[in-house]
Formats: C-alpha cells, structure tokens, sequence
C-alpha cells in the first residue's frame, strides 16, 4: 500500500473529509488532495509528521511500511473503558477538535445549564413549608358544627389568603 491509499483509507476510517484534515493539519488543502490523488508523491518531512500527528500512527505507517500497523484508536479506548454512547463518542471528538476559545464558551454553557439542573432538582426535592391555620367555619347547616377550623396549607396559599381582601361576611 502507498501513501495516497494508506491517507485515503485511515481518512476514511475515521470519518474526515479532506477539507478537515487540511485545516486541522495545517496542510494546504489542493496539496493534500494531490496526496490522495497521488500526483504528488513527495510528502515533505514536516506534513509527513503532521499528518502522523494528526491521525496518531507512526510516519512508518503512513508510508506503507507492512510491519507497522495503526495505534489504536484513543476514542474508541476511552468510549469502551466509560461505556459511552455513540452521541457521546461523537461529542468527545468535536470537543478535542476545538480551539480554546470555543472549549471555554461551551465549559461555560454546560455550567450554566448544570446550574439551572441542580436548582430545579433541588427545589423540586425541597418539602414544601406547611402552615397550619384556624380560620371560621361557613356553610355547614348542622348547629353544632364548631366555628373555627384547622386546616394545613402551603406557603403558596397562604400568601395568596394574605393578599385576599378582608370582606365581612355577616353583613
């Protein structure tokens, strides 16, 4: 195997185009594509180690030498000692692929969204505050009813009988 196949399929294998090993590696997009073309078979030393960098696989490999043979792939190490789902797989490569800038913006949305998560979660688990209240009896027909009665409310309610208008009902 020459070097425009082995670039073609350990491209492929990991899912690039050729526009994405281009700007990751620096290399010239229409000089990468005579790579893979093969109309330009002399890879330089400095893209040779680029693109080893890039596709983490020794300079040997990438010029076709049979003896050597890829290092594993490190997601696919860390995807099966976490157990992680293919989304996350995913997620894990666009992360390492961004630069700095973008990694903190998105550090910075993922501790605003597990901030508004652990708020709700908590209020949610938070018993609510019970009153209890005595309040007058009304409507009962029965003479002997008592004219006061308990009852246990929340603090929703009894804000809301706070803001109630006093009305005199034995008028």
């Amino acid at each position: 195997m020459d070097i425009k196949e082995t670039l073609i399929a350990i491209r492929e294998s990991k899912g690039y185009s050729k526009k994405t090993v281009s700007e990751m590696t620096g290399i010239p997009y229409t000089t990468y594509i005579k790579y893979e073309s093969g109309e330009r078979k002399d890879v330089n030393m400095q893209a040779l180690c680029k693109l080893a960098d890039f596709y983490e696989v020794t300079t040997d490999y990438l010029l076709g030498r049979p003896e050597t043979k890829p290092q594993p792939d490190p997601y696919k190490i860390i995807a099966a000692k976490s157990k992680m789902e293919s989304q996350e797989q995913a997620a894990l490569k666009k992360w390492l692929a961004l630069d700095p800038k973008r990694r903190k913006m998105v550090l910075d949305a993922m501790a605003e969204v597990i901030h508004e998560y652990e708020n709700t979660e908590t209020s949610s688990e938070k018993p609510q505050e019970k009153y209890i209240i005595q309040r007058a009896a009304r409507g009962n027909p029965n003479p002997n009813a008592p004219v006061v009665e308990t009852i246990e409310i929340t603090a929703e309610e009894r804000k809301r009988y706070h803001e109630m208008p006093l009305e005199d009902w034995d008028l």
